[in-house]
């Protein structure tokens, strides 16, 4: 999503401030003061919802007003002609400028000011990228559904966390996707333009519908109408990894990174391809960098603790594992902890984690593919099977990655994993 006022473009997905072609040197804080300035649409927001938005921490106005000179600076102005930060005594502050939306992308204002403040809480909270954000962004998208039944924004906000919720395996395919794309759809039919909602319908035809054309359609059309979207962009990889075109796979992780500088969701990605690749040593690297930039982003340890199984380094991925499942309470973290204790050749502990799994409390969705992997290393192939072909019927998100899915190669022979292969639509070479 972009903004124009003037001379300026607000590029959103890429977080840039362009004056002209020159880029315009924003802190974290100011970039997002001005984002939420503008997508009021000229709306008076108040000092107390931009300090709530802007610091989770302790905070003053002091820090806000210091904030707005900051950003006045940047825009030149000076303080006789406020014509773009506008101060409304008593209140708050609003954007005065002239806005345009680039018009390929979907409506993200509502005229309702209480529905477009839930709106935007929930973008802010998304971005935790973890179970907890997804689901508290869920429920601000919701409330802002309700507050404004006509806003688009809300809507795809949330098909794309339920998407989510159920392509990382927090909530079973049928609690996830079915709901997403309800949502998606509703939100195109009160915006046609809303590549959001199309990125969500072309994420569940490869996870849910295990429709690859029709997944590499709608995300291949949005990306050549110019969206550039998170959601776009690394299915369009994820695509290519799914149907082993691990080149093509690396250009478009590589192009998403390009887009998307600071994602660590499009890094993470990009470091599976050149695993999938063979390239495993890059891998690590990458998962490790990933690590020291968030320690908190559990997916980098979930994907390095694999990698590093791969590559031998066994007792160090169970040590990282364990620690990453201290804090993060998740089926996929305790699988691959299960995997790389029965490869370091502690099976008891391994069992134990399985049962753990398969006797988890209902209201916790455990995933049959996180079930069947350390039951590959436990030698318990028959068992791996009965798991994977339960997970078919239900259509589980992850098995579309069977084929590249390293800990699964001692099933690769096995007709069974043959034909289960076939049956999700891909093809073994």
């Amino acid at each position: 999503m972009s903004y124009f006022f003037e001379n300026y473009e607000l590029d959103v997905r890429r977080r840039l401030l362009l004056r002209g072609n020159e880029r315009v040197q924003l802190t974290a804080k100011c970039f997002d003061l001005l984002r939420i300035l503008i997508e009021a649409g000229g709306s008076t927001v108040t000092k107390d919802h931009l300090m709530e938005m802007l610091w989770s921490e302790t905070h003053t106005e002091q820090s806000l007003t210091q904030h707005v000179f900051m950003l006045r600076q940047v825009l030149n102005e000076n303080s006789k002609d406020h014509s773009f930060i506008v101060t409304v005594p008593k209140h708050g502050y609003k954007f005065a400028g002239t806005i345009s939306p680039r018009l390929s992308q979907p409506k993200t204002i509502s005229a309702n000011t209480d529905a477009f403040h839930a709106y935007l809480k929930g973008c802010y909270l998304f971005e935790r990228d973890n179970f907890e954000g997804y689901s508290s962004a869920l429920e601000c998208f919701t409330e802002a559904s309700e507050l404004d039944p006509s806003f688009a924004g809300a809507f795809s906000g949330i098909a794309l966390a339920y998407n989510l919720l159920g392509a990382y395996q927090f909530l079973s395919p049928a609690d996830s996707f079915v709901k997403a794309r309800g949502a998606a759809l509703h939100a195109l039919a009160l915006d046609p333009h809303d590549t959001t909602a199309t990125a969500v319908l072309g994420a569940i035809a490869l996870f849910y519908e295990w429709d690859y054309a029709k997944a590499e359609a709608l995300l291949g059309n949005a990306a050549s109408k110019g969206s550039d979207e998170l959601a776009v962009l690394d299915n369009l990889a994820w695509i290519s990894v799914a149907r082993r075109r691990l080149d093509e796979a690396l250009e478009r992780a590589e192009r998403t990174i390009e887009a998307h500088k600071s994602s660590l969701h499009a890094r993470a990605t990009l470091a599976l391809v050149h695993q999938y690749r063979g390239d495993i040593k890059r891998a690590i690297h990458d998962f490790e960098a990933i690590r020291d930039v968030n320690p908190e982003f559990y997916l980098a340890s979930y994907y390095l603790g694999s990698a590093l199984v791969e590559d031998g380094a066994v007792e160090k991925a169970v040590e990282i594992l364990e620690d990453v499942s201290r804090h993060h309470n998740f089926a996929q973290v305790h699988s691959s902890l299960a995997y790389a204790l029965a490869v370091a050749g502690r099976v008891e502990e391994a069992a134990t984690i399985v049962e753990r799994l398969r006797e988890a409390h209902p209201s916790r969705y455990v995933p049959v593919y996180s079930v069947a992997i350390p039951l590959v290393a436990l030698g318990k192939l028959d068992e791996a099977m009965a798991f994977l072909d339960k997970g078919c019927a239900e259509r589980s998100s992850w098995l579309v990655f069977l084929g590249v899915e390293p800990r699964f190669n001692r099933l690769r022979r096995d007709a069974r994993f043959q034909s289960l292969i076939r049956r999700i639509g891909l093809i073994e070479r």
